[in-house]
C-alpha cells in the first residue's frame, strides 16, 4: 500500500513537472500576432465569398482543400488580433487532447486518468523540447492548419473507426461509418503527406481485410476508394502544378532517395540521443507494463508484431520525407515538426508493443521497479534541460520581456500604420526579436509579397521597413 502511495506521488510529480515546462508556450499565445501571410486571407475573406475563395485557392494557390477552408475562417478580421491569439491557443489545447484521446483509444480502461494523463504530458513535452520550429509549428495560423489540424484528427478517425467496428446495430455502424469517412476526407485535405499516409493505409488495410478467412465489410472498400479519390482531387489542382515550379531541379528520384535517407538517418540518431527521449521513455513503461498485464487478449493482434510495426513506422517517417524532397528539394522546418511528431508517436507506440511481447513471454513484474525509473527520468531530464532546447527558449523569451516587446512593437506599428494619412507607409524594423514566436516579417522592398499582403489588409498603397 506504501508503494502505491509513493508510485502515485512520483506520477503527481512529473505531471506537475511537464505542466510547469508547458505553461510558458501557453502564456507566450498571448503574444503572438498574425504573419504577412495571414493578412491575406484576412483580406480575402472580407472582399470575396467563401466558395470563390476556395475557388481561387485550389486552382492558383494550392490544392489542400480542408485546410483552405480553416485558413478562409481565418482569425484574424480584428486589429486587436485577440482572435488569432485564441484561436492559436485553442489549437494547442485541442493538440493535447487529441494525445490524450490517442493514449485512451491505446489503454482503455486499464489506467486512470492521471496516468493517462501522465502519458500524453510526456508525448507533448518530447514534442516541445525539441521540435525544430517552434514558431512555424505551433504560433502560426498557417503551419497549425497545415499539420496540426490532421494530427489533431487522426485519433477521431481511429475511435469513429473502431465504433464502426464494434457496432452492434446497423443504424450505429452506419452512423460511425459515416463519421470515419467524413474524418477521413478531412485529413486527406489538409497536406499532401497526410493524404499519400491516409491513401497507403486504408489501402493496406483493405487488402489485408480481404484475405483474410473471415466476414467482409464493405466499409473498408468504401475507405480505400474514398482516400483514391480525394488524394486524386488534391493532387489535381492547377494550383500544385504552380506551385511545383517554384522548385527547380525537383522530381529528382536519386536526389530525393539519398536525402531521405541521409536525413531520417542524422535526425532519427538525433532525436533518441540528443533530447530527452529515453528519460521520457523509462517514465513510461511501468504504465505499459501494468497494460500488458491486463490485456492478455491484446497479445495476439497483428498490432503488437515489432517487426511488422517497425516497417510500417520507417516506411511512413521515409514517405513523408522522400515527398518533401522530390516536391520541393528540401523538408521545410514546418515539415520536420511534423516527421518528428509522426517519429514521436510511432516511438512510444513502439516501446509498448515490445513490452507487451517482454510481458508475454517472461511476465516481468516492472512496478516495483517505477521508483528507480522515475528517479533516474528526473535526474536526466534535468541534465537535458541544461542543454538549449524550446523550453528554455520559451521560459527566456517570456521572462526577458522579449516575447512583451514584440508584442508592444507590432501593436505600435499597427496603430501607426492605421493613423498615418499617407498611402505609402514606412515602419520600423522589429528588434530583439522572440525566437519562439518571431516566423517571418516586412522587407524594405515595398514590392515584395509581404509588403503586398500589409497594403491589402491595412488599405494602403505601399508598407515596408525602413531601410537600416
Amino acid at each position: 500500500m506504501e508503494r502505491d502511495q509513493s508510485y502515485i506521488i512520483l506520477q503527481r510529480i512529473f505531471i506537475g513537472l511537464f505542466i510547469l515546462m508547458i505553461i510558458p508556450f501557453l502564456i507566450l499565445f498571448f503574444y503572438t500576432n498574425p504573419s504577412p501571410e495571414d493578412f491575406y486571407y484576412a483580406h480575402e475573406a472580407k472582399i470575396r465569398s467563401f466558395l470563390d475563395n476556395m475557388r481561387v485557392q485550389y486552382k492558383f494557390v494550392s490544392g489542400r482543400y480542408f485546410q483552405n477552408f480553416l485558413l478562409y475562417l481565418t482569425p484574424a478580421f480584428v486589429n486587436t488580433f485577440v482572435f488569432y491569439k485564441a484561436a492559436c491557443f485553442l489549437f494547442m489545447v485541442s493538440f493535447f487532447f487529441s494525445i490524450l484521446l490517442a493514449v485512451n483509444l491505446l489503454t482503455k480502461k486499464f489506467l486512470s486518468l492521471s496516468e493517462k494523463t501522465l502519458i500524453a504530458l510526456t508525448v507533448l513535452f518530447s514534442y516541445l523540447y525539441a521540435m525544430p520550429e517552434v514558431s512555424s509549428g505551433i504560433y502560426w495560423y498557417g503551419g497549425l492548419t497545415a499539420y496540426h489540424s490532421g494530427i489533431i484528427l487522426v485519433p477521431f478517425f481511429f475511435a469513429f473507426f473502431m465504433k464502426s467496428e464494434n457496432s452492434v446495430s446497423l443504424s450505429a455502424e452506419t452512423l460511425f461509418t459515416t463519421l470515419t469517412l467524413i474524418t477521413l476526407i478531412l485529413i486527406t485535405g489538409v497536406n499532401e503527406i497526410f493524404a499519400i499516409i491516409m491513401f497507403l493505409f486504408t489501402l493496406f488495410l483493405s487488402v489485408r481485410h480481404f484475405t483474410m478467412p473471415k466476414k467482409r465489410r464493405w466499409q473498408y472498400i468504401l475507405y480505400a476508394l474514398a482516400a483514391g479519390i480525394f488524394l486524386y482531387i488534391l493532387f489535381k489542382s492547377p494550383a500544385n502544378q504552380i506551385r511545383l515550379t517554384k522548385f527547380p531541379n525537383n522530381r529528382d528520384f536519386n536526389y530525393s532517395l539519398i536525402g531521405s535517407v541521409i536525413y531520417l538517418y542524422r535526425n532519427i540518431f538525433s532525436w533518441i540521443f540528443q533530447t530527452p527521449l529515453l528519460p521520457c521513455t523509462l517514465i513510461l513503461l511501468p504504465l505499459y507494463f501494468k497494460i500488458s498485464n491486463k490485456i492478455s487478449h491484446f497479445k495476439s493482434n497483428s498490432l503488437v508484431a515489432p517487426l511488422r510495426f517497425i516497417i510500417i513506422w520507417l516506411t511512413v517517417l521515409f514517405v513523408s520525407v522522400f515527398f518533401s524532397y522530390y516536391s520541393t528539394t528540401l523538408v521545410l522546418n514546418r515539415t520536420s515538426n511534423f516527421i518528428f511528431f509522426m517519429f514521436l508517436a510511432g516511438w512510444f507506440y513502439l516501446i509498448f508493443v515490445l513490452s507487451t511481447l517482454i510481458h508475454s513471454k517472461h511476465k516481468v513484474i516492472f512496478h516495483k521497479y517505477c521508483q528507480y525509473c522515475y528517479a533516474a527520468s528526473f535526474i536526466f531530464i534535468f541534465l537535458f534541460m541544461m542543454n538549449e532546447n524550446n523550453v528554455t527558449t520559451a521560459f527566456l523569451d517570456l521572462f526577458s520581456g522579449s516575447a512583451y516587446n514584440y508584442n508592444r512593437q507590432l501593436n505600435e506599428r499597427y496603430e501607426f500604420i492605421n493613423e498615418s494619412q499617407t498611402d505609402s507607409v514606412k515602419v520600423d524594423s522589429l528588434i530583439n526579436t522572440p525566437k519562439t514566436l518571431y516566423y517571418k516579417d516586412l522587407t524594405s522592398n515595398p514590392e515584395s509579397r509581404p509588403s503586398d499582403w500589409y497594403n491589402k489588409f491595412f488599405n494602403k498603397k505601399s508598407i515596408f521597413l525602413k531601410k537600416k
